[in-house]
């Protein structure tokens, strides 16, 4: 009952995050139909069959094409992309394109808001806001993941200025 509670959610909510991808670096043509877009890059840049059910693409911003949302079917779409974006690089077409999953309205505006603080206290230099919305600790020996160093290791602690 709450799976189809959710996938009634999904279906009236247009470009809801748990269906939603997000896509950069699409070559962006004027008069484009974005569904037709979105399907090949599926097709010939993923090699996956997914049906896509709508795209829309923000506008041009400084001279590079907009961001594209793609709106797929269900999670298990999503996420079969998601586990096969990393063939995209040896794509000659979509060498340039990455793709993630979207985030909520909620969400975006709590990482925005999370870096705020941390410019305002003057913390942006010792922690750092990872793509989860989980604040962590900069180490001085920071190598980053698997290259050594007490890379996001512990709660951070933040003292009073």
């Amino acid at each position: 009952r709450i799976a189809k509670m959710e996938q009634a959610k999904i279906e009236t909510e247009p470009f809801s995050p748990e269906v939603t991808l997000v896509a950069t670096g699409i070559r962006q043509a004027d008069n484009e139909d974005t569904v037709s877009v979105a399907k090949a890059l599926m097709k010939d840049g993923l090699s996956l069959d997914i049906p896509v059910v709508n795209a829309m693409r923000t506008p041009r911003r400084n001279g590079r094409p907009g961001i594209m949302k793609i709106q797929l079917q269900n999670k298990d779409d999503k996420l079969k992309a998601l586990k096969t974006k990393k063939s995209l690089k040896d794509s000659k077409s979509y060498k340039k394109v990455f793709i993630r999953g979207s985030y909520s309205l909620e969400h975006r505006i709590m990482h925005s808001n999370t870096k705020l603080l941390l410019q305002a206290t003057g913390q942006q230099a010792k922690y750092f806001v990872d793509s989860s919305g989980r604040l962590k600790g900069k180490e001085e020996n920071n190598k980053g993941p698997g290259g050594g160093g007490a890379w996001g290791r512990g709660p951070p602690q933040m003292q009073q200025p």
